[in-house]
């Protein structure tokens, strides 16, 4: 799901697995309750996947929300995350920087390879830095590397 948000991907996901359970499609208000924003904000969300070519909104005709071809090509996509590894409990300062890193390092690769939104990843990359930064702080440790 190229270009996409999480969150895009997660509603893409939902609008899906919605319409499989009840035979009808989410109604726009339905999918902000199930993620809990406003109503205008899910409008912003299915917007975008329409732009993205990935559903056909029609108010006019039941299913209002329909994947097209390249919506269903893109559920069946995989994004290997960061984590997919085999997991290791973090027991030291050295390892927990080392973590903080590599999850830095995920983001600004599918940043660079286009996978995910610039914006979001560079904010997710600012976040991880802060949480550095604040370890550092909190635990009166000298800066990293």
């Amino acid at each position: 799901m190229s270009r996409l948000t999480p969150r895009q991907q997660d509603v893409l996901r939902f609008i899906d697995q919605y319409t499989r359970e009840h035979h009808q499609s989410p109604r726009i208000r339905e999918i902000a309750t199930h993620f809990g924003f406003s109503p205008p904000a899910g409008g912003q969300h299915v917007m975008a996947l329409e732009r993205h070519g990935l559903i056909d909104h029609n108010p006019y005709r039941e299913p209002c929300l329909a994947l097209t071809e390249a919506g269903r090509a893109a559920l069946t996509e995989t994004v290997q995350p960061w984590h997919d590894r085999q997991k290791t409990r973090i027991r030291t300062i050295p390892q927990l920087r080392e973590r903080l890193q590599e999850i830095q390092r995920y983001w600004e690769r599918q940043a660079q390879e286009k996978k995910l939104d610039p914006v979001v990843a560079r904010a997710v990359i600012l976040s991880l830095r802060q949480v550095e930064r604040q370890l550092e702080h909190d635990l009166d440790l000298p800066p990293g590397d």
